[in-house]
């Protein structure tokens, strides 16, 4: 099927959290990719990054393709493209350090997982994994070669509009962006098969107040990585979707680096 033309994207001017993190600190005991979520920027991993560098941590947080910029460009983009950008990521930290995790949040998490399958990592760090779905997105794929993006103009959410910061953002969360909404409905699918086939440690975190993945990712993931070294489960308490970056930072930041210490969980 022919790709929808868009128009050139002339004057396009990222906003600064849409800039990809790129961070070493002296003497970098290893490095962390950080993969962000479907319609999200780099600038989400930002309160995680500051504690994985004071920690000692390189941190990698690439922008994906048509991410954090305008609906134009997010729409001239498929999950073929997100995977390619993370793949090369990872080939990047491991070309440069010994020692190197994927973590990804929500879509993220199925990118981390499908880069872990392709190239070896010490670790796997996944934070609300996309694996499971909202049953309004499985409506997508039908509708999405008729209707790319439904303009819709809803309100803000109020941590939208209490940080001002994030309002470039707005055309992606008052609006339904069909077309990518079946894409990630595919890459949900495509990535669970894959899971099997990671070999390292993972540590998936899951939220008690999502609303965009059921906290029961935690157990399908132990579940199906069969193939993994092991499986440690956290399910935080009273927060939701964007734990690590809006509700409790400080919490998923201390998890996360227990994980990357080697301390196992009792």
């Amino acid at each position: 099927m022919a790709r929808m033309k868009i128009p050139a994207l002339d004057g396009l001017r990222l906003h600064p959290d849409a800039l990809p993190i790129d961070e070493v600190p002296d003497g970098a005991r290893g490095a962390v990719l950080y993969i962000h979520g479907f319609t999200g920027y780099p600038g989400e991993a930002r309160p995680l990054a500051d504690r994985l560098l004071r920690a000692g941590w390189a941190v990698s947080a690439p922008r994906l393709p048509g991410h954090g910029s305008i609906r134009s460009d997010f729409l001239s983009t498929e999950r073929r493209d997100w995977l390619r950008r993370s793949v090369d990521a990872l080939l990047e930290l491991r070309s440069r350090f010994p020692l190197v995790y994927a973590c990804g949040h929500s879509m993220g998490g199925l990118l981390a997982t499908m880069a872990a399958a392709r190239v070896p990592v010490d670790g796997l760090v996944l934070l609300a994994p996309g694996f499971l779905l909202p049953g309004r997105i499985k409506a997508a794929p039908f509708l999405a070669p008729f209707v790319p993006f439904v303009r819709r103009g809803l309100p803000l959410p109020a941590w939208d509009r209490e940080e001002p910061r994030r309002t470039y953002h707005a055309e992606y969360r008052s609006d339904d962006m069909v077309r990518p909404a079946a894409e990630l409905l595919r890459l949900s699918r495509e990535a669970l098969r894959e899971l099997p086939a990671i070999r390292c440690r993972v540590l998936v975190i899951g939220a008690e107040m999502d609303r965009s993945v059921p906290p029961r990712v935690v157990e399908l993931v132990k579940e199906r990585a069969t193939g993994a070294a092991s499986v440690e489960t956290e399910l935080m308490e009273g927060v939701g979707h964007l734990f690590h970056f809006v509700d409790d930072p400080d919490r998923a930041a201390a998890r996360v680096l227990r994980f990357l210490a080697g301390e196992r969980e009792m």
